[in-house]
């Protein structure tokens, strides 16, 4: 599905990994029920079934992982994840909710599930998420949580936007997504010079991709530049041939978050 900027994405392995160890849990110093151990193990092989693309053979150990201990947090939000990739939209919901019921202060939980949200169109209770994720003391992905609630609420409350995703910068002045959203959102606003500042500052820490080339031209012609305007579609054409211009609405995010 196309649209404005890039949609919230995650290299699918670190996302599981993330997933996974964040539920590990030791009591003690002592080794963990042989219980436990298996949900662990079925959740593991699940997460490489998913990796490799069977989604079917992921079910099966996922829902093995679940029977084994129910109360196995990364079993339940993989198996959400397994369910919102098959379409399963409300036993995906029951399941994120779940893992975040046994697991309420995981950020990472909250991330994925509020990109499920916002992907649903369900934007305010998936920034609910995104900065409760972020509010989380020495998460390492607070900068991505932000961005995250920016890139959701970006059609919907611009203003907002724009401040959650300089929050994101503030954080990580090397955040790409955050620069590629704040260059739309001037866009949309019609602050043609605000555009091409963030276009600049995105240009200089990241390779070029074919929607923020579209826009560069778009904003030049605006800026009335034609020669600069002319040079982007050229890249544009040479880059990424048979490239369609996105559609004036917000990217639609993934079940999966993405990590500066």
């Amino acid at each position: 599905m196309s649209g404005l900027g890039r949609s919230i994405r995650t290299p699918l392995a670190a996302l599981l990994t993330a997933l996974l160890v964040a539920g590990c849990i030791t009591t003690g110093g002592e080794r963990e029920p042989d219980r436990r151990e298996a949900a662990r193990a079925n959740t593991e092989l699940g997460a490489g079934y998913i990796r490799n693309g069977n989604d079917d053979k992921a079910r099966e150990r996922l829902e093995r992982a679940i029977s084994i201990d129910d109360r196995y947090a990364p079993a339940h939000a993989t198996y959400a994840l397994v369910l919102a990739r098959q379409g399963e939209d409300e036993g995906a919901d029951q399941h994120f909710r779940r893992a975040l019921r046994l697991a309420p202060e995981n950020p990472d939980f909250r991330n994925n599930y509020g990109a499920f949200l916002c992907a649903r169109g369900q934007a305010e209770a998936a920034v609910e998420q995104f900065l409760r994720a972020g509010e989380t003391p020495g998460y390492v992905g607070r900068a991505t949580a932000l961005t995250n609630a920016g890139l959701c609420l970006r059609d919907r409350d611009p203003e907002r936007a724009e401040q959650l995703l300089r929050k994101s910068l503030e954080l990580n002045p090397q955040n790409a997504v955050a620069l590629e959203q704040l260059a739309w959102v001037k866009y949309l606003q019609g602050d043609m010079m605000g555009t091409r500042a963030f276009i600049s500052r995105f240009e200089r820490i990241a390779e070029p991709v074919p929607d923020m080339l579209w826009l560069a031209a778009q904003t030049e012609t605006a800026l009335g530049d034609d020669e600069t305007a002319a040079d982007y579609r050229r890249q544009l054409s040479r880059r990424f041939p048979g490239y369609e211009p996105p559609q004036t609405k917000a990217p639609d995010p993934q079940s999966a978050i993405e990590r500066p």
